[in-house]
């Protein structure tokens, strides 16, 4: 199943308890049901794509 982010986009948790909201972040690893993100805080966890949202697309590693 293809992912529909890559790593180094950034996100936005999306949680329904304000809470667990985590607010904005990077995305570090991609796994099959879960990704690892880097927070604002300087937290990393795993959480479910369904719970995250695409604001801006990396570069993939390309430099600019």
């Amino acid at each position: 199943m293809k992912s529909a982010f890559n790593v180094g986009d950034l996100i936005r948790h999306s949680a329904l308890l304000s809470k667990l909201n985590r607010g904005y972040g990077i995305v570090l690893i991609i796994m099959p049901m879960k990704i690892k993100c880097a927070w604002t805080n300087g937290d990393e966890s795993w959480i479910h794509p369904g719970q995250l949202s695409l604001v801006a697309r990396g570069q993939d590693g390309k430099l600019s």
